[in-house]
């Protein structure tokens, strides 16, 4: 299974070292152990506890995740007035594709970005990097050999879509791969907890998450967030 050092989130590791206030010092303490759980039931999974080993996984995954609502929640409350934080989409873009790049050099498909410098949403850029960097590395694992990241201005907000080219998720399986702990493949590894993370903020946000066809043929994302106020706010 592919995991990223410690299980650090896409915010982490584009600014690190980060500033934390005492409640998110708390929760983000707990990622380190919970990392190293994860990693021991990777190790179960190739013996003959597997059973023991899936049971573990799940619990860790249902933890993770209630660690990074938390501290998404914590942030936007820390800030005082978080749904007036804004953030444009093409610079986050643009670095968690060269992330991407420094993780996977050997294996990273082919990813162009069509994102005008309008495109400002109402979210911490924390989160925005958590979300879009969820959904980019979901991309970029099952493309075959590229990513179209692309956003416009629509009368529900601004809407931020990755196509990737790769084999697609069937049409009844959409509505589960948002669950926790489901994946689209339970041969391919990977806890699935990403797109689910993804929605629970961008339920905080408000927003909309959806999965569709891509006209590549594979998983198109569209990820919906508030635009940016009109007096900058």
């Amino acid at each position: 299974m592919e995991t990223w050092p410690y299980r650090l989130s896409w915010a982490q590791m584009e600014t690190w070292p980060y500033r934390l206030t005492n409640g998110d010092l708390a929760l983000s303490s707990l990622k380190t152990p919970l990392a190293i759980v994860a990693q021991e039931a990777e190790r179960l999974e190739t013996t003959n506890e597997s059973e023991s080993a899936a049971t573990i996984a799940e619990q860790v995954d249902r933890m993770r995740r209630q660690v990074e609502v938390h501290l998404a929640r914590a942030r936007t409350a820390a800030s005082g007035n978080p749904y007036g934080a804004h953030v444009e989409v093409r610079p986050v873009a643009e670095r968690l594709v060269r992330t991407l790049g420094r993780l996977y050099p050997d294996q990273r498909p082919s990813v162009s970005i069509n994102i005008p410098d309008s495109c400002a949403v109402r979210c911490e850029t924390h989160d925005l990097e958590e979300m879009l960097g969820n959904i980019l590395e979901n991309a970029c694992k099952w493309a075959r050999s590229e990513v179209r990241v692309s956003a416009s201005d629509t009368p529900d907000g601004i809407a931020i879509v990755v196509d990737d080219d790769g084999p697609g998720i069937a049409l009844a399986m959409r509505g589960r791969v948002l669950q926790r702990g489901v994946r689209a493949d339970e041969t391919q590894s990977g806890s699935g907890l990403g797109l689910a993370i993804v929605g629970d903020l961008v339920d905080l946000y408000g927003g909309s998450l959806a999965l569709e066809t891509a006209p590549c043929g594979g998983l198109r994302v569209q990820l919906v967030l508030p635009r940016k106020a009109s007096d900058g706010t």
